[in-house]
């Protein structure tokens, strides 16, 4: 094999990999935003304590934090763990820090 034929295949795979990347980042939130990537969630145990029209209430019991967050901003976990997509994961889960949450079913 090539040298070029192998640069140009890794260019490949690096494209098709940013191209398909985490799950996560194919949704948006609320405002049309993106998720994010698995950069920017991280795994943290939460559960729906409130459902309405327009909003989930989430609970974080290992941050002892409960939120408010608009409904199109809630997405089903595609595996069997919850997310928390951040603005900031230096901050506590706020709706104002919250860009998205995944939550496994059952949780």
């Amino acid at each position: 094999m090539s040298w070029a034929f192998l640069a140009g295949f890794s260019f490949y795979v690096s494209i098709a990999f940013a191209a398909h990347g985490h799950w996560t980042d194919h949704y948006t939130n609320a405002f049309g935003m993106p998720c994010c990537g698995v950069r920017d969630c991280v795994k943290i145990p939460m559960r729906v304590i409130a459902i309405t029209d327009e909003t989930f209430t989430i609970d974080v019991p290992s941050r002892h934090v409960t939120f408010t967050i608009p409904r199109q901003s809630y997405h089903l976990s595609e595996d069997e763990h919850d997310y928390w997509c951040a603005v900031s994961l230096h901050d506590p889960p706020t709706p104002e820090n919250t860009r998205c949450v995944f939550i496994a079913i059952g949780s």
